[in-house]
C-alpha cells in the first residue's frame, strides 16, 4: 500500500488476456489479475491485431471475430483496453515491437495522466515488454517484465528479436519468470541473477478437483468403458500433437477400447484431420474443438491420463489442472515441466521421441494411480500464492522508487 493507504495502482500490459470473443485467451493472466485485485487497483491493456472490419474479409480469415472486440470492456470488474496494432508478416516479425509501441504509447500516457500508475507489469517479453519499455520512457515508472515461455525459448533464437529482448531486459527494473529454466536462459544472456525472480503459475484447486469419472463422461457424451487419453490446448505445431498421433498409432492395437480426446482449436486442425485419416485413427482419435474453460474440469475428470507432448513450454497451467483433478500426466521434458512431474504423478519423455511417448502412455494406462497422492504433489501451487509473490515484487519496486524520488 502507498502512503495514503490506497491500493497500489498497477497497469498490466499483455496480448494474452481474455476478451469478449476469446474468453479462454491467456486465462492464466486473468487469474493473476483477479487475485491481485485484492491488494491492487488493476488496469489491463490487452492489444489485439488490427483487421479490416468489412464483412467481405470474413472469407479470408478465421480471426475476423477479433474485429468485434470493443476498444474497452470490463471483465469481472477489471477495466480492460484493447488498442489495435498492425501484425507484420512472419519474415518481418521483428517489427512487432515497433508496431505495438505506436499502439501503446499514447494510450499509456493518457491512462497514466488520469490514474497515476505506481508500476507497469508487462506479461510476455516480445513484443509486449519491448514496446512497454520504449513507450514509457518519459513516465519514469518502475517496469517489471514477465516471461512465460516462447518469448525466451523461441524468440531469442531470432537475431533481431533477441537484440530487442535483451535491450528491454536490461532497461527494466525487475524480471519474473514462470520456471527455473527460463531464469537460467535469461541469466545466460548476461542479465544479473539478482534481477530475476521465479514465480510459477498456479491452479484453481477449487474449480479443478476430483469428480466422479462416470458422471463426467455422461455429461460430455464420452464412452463409459473406454481408456481415455486427453489433450487440452492449442492445436499448434509447438504442442507436438503430430507426435502424439504417431505414438497412438503404435499402441492402439494393444487396447481395444482406447480413445483419444483432443480439446482445443488452432492452425494445425486441418493437418490433424488428414493425419488421423491417414493413420486409420478415425475410430480412436476425436477432435472436439475449443471448449469453455469452466467445462475443462469435466474433461480432466473424464480421462484416464493426460498427455502434453510439447516441443517447448514455460510453466503449463493445463498440467497443474490435470494434477489437481488427480490425473496422471505424460509430458515432455521441456520448460518447467520437470519441476512439476515426478514418479508419483506421471512420466516424463523426450520431445519428438515417438517411441518413448508411446511407452509412457502405455505404462501410464497399465499402472494403478492414487488420485489423492497425485493431487497432493501440487503442494502450495495456487493463483493466490502466485499473486502474493507478484505483489511482493511490486512493493519492493514501489518502495525503491519512492526512495529514489525522495533522493532527487
Amino acid at each position: 500500500m502507498n502512503k495514503n493507504q490506497e491500493k497500489m495502482k498497477i497497469l498490466l500490459v499483455t496480448n494474452l488476456f481474455p476478451n469478449s470473443q476469446e474468453p479462454n485467451r491467456g486465462i492464466f493472466n486473468y487469474h493473476i489479475a483477479k487475485e491481485l485485485q485484492k491488494w491492487c487497483d488493476i488496469t489491463v491493456i490487452a492489444p489485439i491485431p488490427w483487421l479490416p472490419k468489412a464483412k467481405f474479409f470474413r472469407r479470408f480469415t478465421s480471426r475476423y471475430k477479433l474485429t468485434q472486440i470493443p476498444k474497452q470492456e470490463q471483465i469481472d470488474g477489471i477495466e480492460v483496453y484493447h488498442p489495435h496494432y498492425i501484425v507484420i508478416p512472419k519474415l518481418l516479425g521483428f517489427l512487432h515491437g515497433i508496431s505495438l509501441y505506436f499502439s501503446l504509447k499514447n494510450l499509456i500516457e493518457r491512462l497514466h495522466s488520469e490514474k497515476i500508475f505506481d508500476l507497469i507489469n508487462a506479461h510476455w517479453i516480445f513484443p509486449d515488454g519491448v514496446a512497454v519499455v520504449h513507450s514509457t520512457k518519459k513516465l519514469n515508472l518502475p517496469i517489471m517484465l514477465t516471461a512465460h515461455g516462447c518469448d525466451i525459448n523461441l524468440y531469442t533464437t531470432y537475431r533481431l528479436r533477441r537484440f530487442q529482448i535483451l535491450k528491454a531486459l536490461r532497461k527494466c527494473d525487475r524480471i519474473t519468470v514462470v520456471s527455473p529454466e527460463l531464469k537460467q536462459k535469461i541469466v545466460a544472456m548476461g542479465i544479473p541473477e539478482q534481477k530475476v525472480r521465479i514465480i510459477p503459475n498456479g491452479v484453481d484447486i477449487e474449480q479443478f478437483t476430483p469428480m466422479d469419472r462416470e458422471y463426467c463422461r455422461n455429461q460430455l457424451g464420452l464412452p463409459l468403458n473406454a481408456r481415455i487419453v486427453l489433450f487440452v490446448g492449442a492445436l499448434d505445431p509447438v504442442k507436438g500433437l503430430e507426435y502424439l498421433l504417431e505414438a497412438i498409432k503404435l499402441i492402439c492395437n494393444k487396447y481395444q477400447n482406447l480413445f483419444v480426446a483432443i480439446v482445443g482449436d488452432g492452425s494445425l486442425r486441418r493437418t490433424l484431420v488428414i493425419k488421423i485419416q491417414d493413420h486409420n485413427l478415425t475410430d480412436v482419435v476425436t477432435l472436439f474443438g475449443a471448449k469453455p474453460h469452466d467445462e475443462i474440469p469435466l474433461w480432466m475428470n473424464s480421462c484416464d491420463i493426460f498427455c502434453l507432448p510439447s516441443l517447448r513450454e514455460g510453466w503449463p497451467c493445463v498440467i497443474m489442472e490435470a494434477l489437481a483433478c488427480g490425473k496422471p500426466v505424460i509430458a515432455t521434458r521441456v520448460g518447467g515441466i520437470p519441476e512439476i512431474i515426478n514418479e508419483q504423478n506421471g512420466y516424463l519423455v523426450e520431445s519428438k521421441d515417438v517411441t518413448e511417448l508411446a511407452q509412457g502412455i502405455d505404462m501410464a494406462l497399465q499402472r494403478t494411480w492414487n488420485s489423492k497422492e497425485i493431487r497432493a504433489t501440487l503442494h502450495s501451487f495456487s493463483w493466490k500464492a502466485s499473486a502474493e509473490k507478484y505483489y511482493t515484487e511490486y512493493c519492493h519496486l514501489y518502495n525503491r522508487s519512492e526512495k529514489e524520488t525522495t533522493l532527487r
